[in-house]
């Protein structure tokens, strides 16, 4: 497990990378000046040195690192889908509403993040505390979700949007 862990990570980092400086094709080794080599199977000292940079330069942020954990260990198997509310019932959206998440949501948090399958988002004060609530429960009161902030209250109808929670009037759905 812990291989297929690192190597998700190392994905993600990638990702990253690419989505902070363009495309990967920016970031490409190139050795305008390396003599030809005599053994043509010989990999550079430079190539090597660059790999090495590239790594500890994407890492300069644990953030990213932990973030990258989160998503990791919310993504939902690939054989998970959510029952998104049909077209018609986008306009019945009530907030503040009672919120039961949906049985195959998966939700952390760590001291500055909350991720939700596979996303992370940026949490901090009174959202963070009830959002952790909510991780940790997996229901949140009506009163309590009455209190988060308007874009906390905006990220609660994109999850329901997308299936991920229930209001307790559509709780047998997550049950």
């Amino acid at each position: 497990r812990s291989a297929e862990l690192a190597s998700e990570l190392l994905m993600g980092l990638s990702e990253e990378v690419t989505e902070d400086h363009g495309t990967a094709s920016d970031l490409l080794y190139q050795d305008p000046h390396q003599t030809a080599a005599i053994q043509d199977a010989s990999v550079p000292k430079a190539l090597q040195e660059f790999a090495a940079q590239s790594v500890a330069k994407a890492l300069k942020d644990p953030q990213i690192l932990n973030c990258l954990l989160g998503e990791s260990l919310t993504e939902p198997k690939p054989n998970v889908w959510f029952d998104a509310p049909d077209f018609d019932d986008l306009p019945s959206f009530e907030w503040p509403a009672q919120v039961r998440l949906d049985r195959r949501t998966k939700m952390l948090f760590d001291a500055k993040h909350i991720f939700i399958n596979g996303e992370s988002f940026r949490a901090a004060g009174k959202d963070a505390k009830l959002l952790r609530k909510l991780a940790n429960e997996k229901t949140l009161s009506k009163a309590l979700a009455a209190q988060l902030s308007d874009n906390a209250a905006e990220l609660m109808q994109a999850w329901w949007e997308e299936g991920w929670w229930h209001s307790a009037a559509n709780s047998a759905q997550s049950a």
